[in-house]
């Protein structure tokens, strides 16, 4: 069973990223997440095989998680995927650098579930 946590503060895509993983692939067991505060607080109970992380959040952005997720040894290696919608170029093309992948809002169910796969082989 691969763990994917997905960290959104917008309930609806939440959902929505839950059942279409899980109705497609029975091997995922997917925790939705509203905040970057609770993030944290599940890390210290489980730890994910893959993230996908907004990075527009109010309480703290995805670039400080991702910032921190990957100053700690224990979760250094785990893929993130960013998952947001902004429209700053520049931001994109940081998002796609400094993470495993970036995928921009709104997507195809079809190419998250390509991506994610791709990732939890590798």
């Amino acid at each position: 069973m691969k763990k994917i946590f997905v960290v959104d503060d917008e309930q609806d895509l939440l959902f929505t990223i839950k059942q279409v993983l899980e109705f497609y692939n029975k091997d995922y067991r997917v925790t939705t997440i509203d905040s970057g505060k609770r993030l944290f607080e599940l890390l210290k109970e489980d730890t994910p095989d893959l993230i996908l992380l907004d990075i527009m959040m109010p309480d703290i952005n995805g670039w400080d998680i991702f910032k921190k997720l990957k100053s700690n040894p224990k979760w250094k290696k785990m893929p993130i995927i960013f998952i947001s919608s902004v429209t700053d170029d520049t931001r994109k093309r940081t998002a796609n650098t400094i993470a495993d992948d970036f995928i921009e809002k709104p997507f195809e169910a079809e190419i998250l579930q390509r991506k994610i796969k791709y990732f939890l082989k590798k």
